[in-house]
Order: C-alpha cells, then sequence, then structure tokens
C-alpha cells in the first residue's frame, strides 16, 4: 500500500457525528473547555494508532536528530490536536489569539501585483495564515482544494463561516477550465493556497531528499506556477502554545517562466528548494508536523 493510500484512508477517520459534537463544544463551552474535552479521544488515538505513533516517531527521529521520547511523541499528537481545534475559533473570527505574523514588504507587493500562488504544507494551522492575511494585510486567500475528497472538512468549515464556500477553488475540475479559474482569481489580486506537501494516489510526484531521505512530492504545484507565471511565496503558520501562532510568508519566486526545453529540470529544482525551506521549519518547529504515516515510503 502506497504512502498516498495511507494517508487518504487517515482522513477519513473518525465519524462526522463525532466531528460535530466537537464544534458544539467548542462553540458552546468555550476553548479551555473543548481542549479539555479532546483528551479523551486523543489518548485513545495515541493509545491505538500504532501506524500513526510509529509515523510521529520516525519523523521526530529525524527532525530532532535523536529518538524521541514518549513525551515528545505525545506532545506532537497533542499539538496536532490543538491546532484541529483552533480551526473552529479562528474561523469564527479569530478573536483573542495571538498571530504574529512575519513578512517582508516585497513579499506583499509582489503578492498584490497580480495574485500569487501561496504554497502551504501540513504544519501548524493554515487558518492562522488565513485570518491575519484577509484581515491585516487585506490578501484573501482561496483554497485549491479537491470538493470530493474533502467533504468532510470543507462541509465543517462551511457551517462555522460560510462565507469559506466562495473562497474554495475546486481542484476536482481539472483541465483548461481550472487554469481559468485560477487566472481569474489571480487578476482580482487573491492568493490561491496550495498544500505542496502530500501527494495523491496517482498524482505524478517529484522525488526530493528531505530530513535526509528521499521522499516524494506532488508535481502539481509546480506544474501550476509554470502555467499562471505568478510569485510564488511560502507560507508557515506553527502554534507556539497557548494562544500564539508564529506566521511566516517568505518569497519563493517572482514567477517561474524557464524556457520550454529546462522546464523539467525546473520543475525538479523548485521541488527540491521547496522540500529545503520545509525542512528547515519543521525542524525549528518539530510538533507542528501534521502527517502521520510514513512521508519516506
Amino acid at each position: 500500500m502506497t504512502a498516498a493510500v495511507r494517508w487518504q484512508q487517515q482522513a477519513e477517520r473518525g465519524a462526522d457525528w463525532g466531528i460535530a459534537l466537537t464544534v458544539w463544544v467548542a462553540r458552546v463551552l468555550g476553548r479551555p473547555a473543548v481542549r479539555i474535552f479532546v483528551l479523551f479521544p486523543l489518548v485513545w488515538f495515541f493509545l491505538t494508532g500504532r501506524a500513526a505513533r510509529k509515523a510521529s516517531r520516525d519523523f521526530l527521529a529525524r527532525a530532532l536528530g535523536r529518538a524521541p521520547t514518549l513525551r515528545e511523541q505525545w506532545r506532537h499528537f497533542r499539538t496536532f490536536a490543538d491546532c484541529a481545534l483552533d480551526r473552529v475559533f479562528l474561523l469564527g473570527g479569530g478573536a483573542g489569539f495571538d498571530i504574529r505574523v512575519h513578512c517582508a514588504d516585497h513579499v506583499l507587493a509582489s503578492a498584490r501585483q497580480g495574485g500569487a500562488l501561496l504554497l502551504a504544507a501540513h504544519v501548524g494551522s493554515f487558518e492562522a495564515m488565513r485570518v491575519p492575511g484577509a484581515r491585516q494585510y487585506q490578501l484573501p486567500i482561496s483554497i485549491l482544494m479537491d470538493r470530493a475528497h474533502s467533504r468532510r472538512f470543507i462541509a465543517a468549515v462551511e457551517g462555522l463561516d460560510p462565507a469559506l464556500s466562495d473562497a474554495v477553488i475546486d481542484a476536482g475540475e481539472g483541465g483548461p477550465m481550472l487554469v481559468l479559474k485560477l487566472k481569474d482569481v489571480l487578476h482580482r489580486g487573491r492568493l490561491v493556497g496550495v498544500m505542496a506537501d502530500r501527494a495523491r494516489e496517482g498524482e505524478a510526484t517529484l522525488a526530493v531528499n528531505f530530513l535526509g531521505a528521499r521522499a516524494r512530492l506532488p508535481a502539481a504545484p509546480w506544474q501550476l506556477a509554470l502555467v499562471l507565471g505568478v510569485p510564488v511565496i511560502l507560507g508557515f503558520s506553527v502554534y507556539r502554545g497557548g494562544n500564539r501562532y508564529d506566521t511566516h510568508y517568505e518569497l519563493f519566486s517572482t514567477g517561474m517562466k524557464p524556457a520550454r526545453e529546462v522546464r523539467e529540470a525546473a520543475l525538479q529544482t523548485a521541488a527540491q528548494a521547496y522540500a529545503d525551506r520545509l525542512a528547515d521549519h519543521v525542524r525549528q518547529a518539530p510538533y507542528n508536523w501534521f502527517n502521520f504515516y510514513d512521508f519516506w515510503a
């Protein structure tokens, strides 16, 4: 079984009623109460999720440079749960959070000249990027997402923030129509958020060196960057504990426009450079890595 199949199966773990109940507790009783509430299912998942626990142990060993303790593995799971819960409150407005944005002026200038691709990863919280990006910097973010595969997530977040429905671009459309839709969104000065760290089953990939071993990243984000020719911005928002997030935006490219004969090499070079930046960020905040499957399989 491939890594892509494993993470896609893990994404379906859990029941709709459990998600709905957690959201209800969060909205009615607040953040401190729901953080206690989820301890029980989290302990169960930690004890029974052997594959996820092994993936956590393997990743932390690479990121920390040594074997992790059981307490450090628990912290990894707990950070994931905290960030997942905070989605409820961030989508509800984000009041009470201390989100510190680290972004140079030239990054904002590149994005405002005609939109940009925002390459994110399953690290920390995407919502902690989206909220200040739209409010503080007038950079609204649309999200490229496969509606069919992300049905549960989209249904949950639309219940919290109905406006998000208009910000989701269905990656399932594919082909020229998707490219035209993306160009229209970018022309309106929006960022288009794309997760660049997970490949789906059957999707084209690029082999990279990541944390000392060979891994495969999806080729689609880099193919889009070539087709669209817009700036590429990397975004990471890591949880620091309490109510604090540190959000980092960095300019990766002002526009990928290589000659046709070197496009394949340009894709490979870009994917490796991204893997290197991703590795730097996860080494600095290892408990914010939320790929609980064998990433190097």
